[in-house]
């Protein structure tokens, strides 16, 4: 049986070899001119998005918009739903639980149509697009529109 500085020579060796590979991989990505052109691709879009992102907001008002950023696919704008499909998709919801199969309705098929409503950016076919390679990007886009409908609750404990 190792002594205990045995273990812990073995256990630094381990993680000095660990942290080389890590370096050496840095090193390799850092020269790697495809990742370089993927990486000044992405800082661009970025800084379009940006500029987009503060016109809608010139456009919309302040507070009016939330924006989702996809790393590999660029930003998602929504805004608030209109009352009725706010009430809507919150009644569908609500049914997505029932145990009636004639009424209950799929939370995603209400996120869905709550987006129909709500995408500012991009178009909906490149945002179609985008929910194909990141599916959660639905519903992520919905309750940010729906946040955009519910009122701010401030705590007044303090005051």
């Amino acid at each position: 049986m190792a002594t205990i500085e045995e273990l812990q020579t073995q256990l630094a060796e381990a993680k000095n070899a660990r942290e080389s590979a890590a370096e050496a991989r840095a090193a390799a990505r850092a020269t790697d001119p495809k990742r370089l052109e993927d990486e000044i691709a992405r800082v661009k879009r970025a800084a379009d998005d940006d500029a987009r992102f503060a016109d809608l907001v010139d456009e919309h008002g302040e507070g009016a918009l939330r924006r989702l950023n996809s790393p590999r696919d660029g930003m998602i704008v929504v805004k608030s739903a209109p009352a009725l499909v706010h009430r809507r998709f919150e009644d569908e919801v609500a049914r997505s639980d029932h145990a009636n199969p004639k009424v209950r309705t799929s939370m995603h098929d209400a996120a869905e149509r709550m987006i129909r409503h709500c995408l500012v950016y991009p178009d909906r076919s490149t945002f179609d697009k985008i929910a194909e390679r990141v599916p959660a990007l639905i519903m992520m886009a919905a309750n940010q529109a729906y946040e955009l409908g519910r009122p701010q609750v401030e705590d007044d404990a303090g005051k």
